[in-house]
């Protein structure tokens, strides 16, 4: 019973934390915690308990994905300073990635990557203490693995690895990371989260492989032909007008 018990808090912990994120009909949530491993009796406890205190509604779910399809999003009116903070954002990252190249920076690529990691830290630091967030180091052991993984992949090897393609790679293939992250983003939300893939998202990523692998194609440098070459004469023929030439002088 105890072990019944806790499986069904752990199903409602998750189901709770998916819903957070957005909402979800009541046949994708049973299939989010089924893909989890959660048994089938701990999640027809959870959605009857969410759907009995109105945190699981498929009605609503439905008008929030009409009103997402209807280009209105879930939430209402996209707010205009966030939108153009994240365009401005991509902008300048865009014009970092074609200038980089082009400066006097460091030979090692290293070098380089933590001048950029320090000082954006800083400016994220300072922008965060102007705003009145704090650190307290009370977070939870998630919350301490998630920054673990962001610091080790997201900063120390993804984008060291960014830095060294922008210098050794044409930016028209480096910037198929953009078009790729997707892709890999929502296999990551099925097969960790069980988030649901759909025929269009399929499509989709089916596309984007498709357009980055002919982008790698087009820009695979060309090797040029070697300059033909005539044929060695022969050991025999070089022997043979060697000798003539020595009769020829003996002679």
């Amino acid at each position: 019973m105890a072990g019944s018990r806790s499986g069904q808090d752990d199903a409602l912990e998750a189901a709770l934390a998916a819903l957070r994120r957005r909402d979800h009909s009541v046949h994708e949530l049973d299939e989010r915690l089924r893909h989890r491993g959660f048994p089938e009796a701990a999640r027809e406890g959870v959605v009857r308990a969410l759907l009995r205190t109105g945190l699981l509604d498929d009605a609503r779910f439905a008008e929030a994905r009409a009103l997402q399809l209807a280009g209105r999003g879930s939430g209402g009116d996209l707010p205009l300073g966030p939108a153009l903070i994240i365009l401005f954002a991509a902008t300048c990252w865009g014009y970092g990635s074609f200038i980089q190249p082009r400066l006097l920076l460091p030979d090692d690529v290293f070098v380089t990557t933590v001048y950029e990691m320090v000082c954006g830290g800083l400016i994220m630091v300072s922008i965060g203490l102007v705003s009145g967030e704090r650190f307290t180091g009370d977070y939870s052991p998630r919350t301490w693995l998630a920054l673990g993984y962001l610091v080790v992949f997201g900063s120390m090897l993804a984008f060291t690895a960014y830095v060294w393609l922008l210098n050794n790679v044409p930016i028209s293939l480096v910037a198929t990371y953009a078009y790729v992250n997707p892709v890999v983003a929502v296999f990551l939300g099925w097969l960790i989260l069980g988030e649901a893939v759909t025929v269009p998202l399929v499509v989709g990523g089916g596309i984007v492989v498709l357009a980055v692998a002919i982008v790698i194609t087009a820009e695979r440098p060309r090797r040029k032909p070697l300059p033909e070459t005539p044929a060695p004469e022969s050991v025999d023929a070089v022997v043979s007008a060697h000798g003539e030439a020595r009769r020829g002088t003996a002679d």
